[in-house]
């Protein structure tokens, strides 16, 4: 019985992160923008962990998709008490001004300070 409550507070936590993730309307010339993210983080085991971000966003009143991105990385969190080290790899495609998709590869580093305030 307890197993069944943990998957159901992790699907409700999945769906509470789709529907509330940040959102965001924009607008510069009058028209909208409709932007949206939904990231998660899992412990792999004590040393590391998983991180996993989407974007997407809309233009034109919300109907024209323009923009993608995905971001899976790894983090070492035993370099430190107090650091985190991420190994990140995003995968990014975007429409430019002839409508043409363009695809970007981008591998980086994040570093992590903790503490308490």
């Amino acid at each position: 019985m307890r197993a069944i409550r943990n998957w159901v507070r992790l699907a409700v936590i999945i769906v509470a992160i789709t529907l509330a993730g940040e959102a965001c309307l924009a607008s510069d010339d009058g028209n909208f923008e409709y932007w949206t993210a939904a990231g998660a983080y899992f412990d792999i085991n004590k040393n590391w962990g998983c991180t996993l971000e989407e974007k997407i966003r809309f233009k034109d009143g919300g109907g024209e998709f323009y923009y993608h991105h995905l971001d899976l990385g790894f983090v070492y969190k035993s370099l430190a008490e107090w650091l985190e080290l991420g190994i990140n790899f995003k995968k990014e495609y975007a429409r430019d001004s002839e409508r043409h998709w363009k695809q970007e590869n981008r591998p980086h580093f994040n570093l992590t300070v903790k503490g308490q305030l």
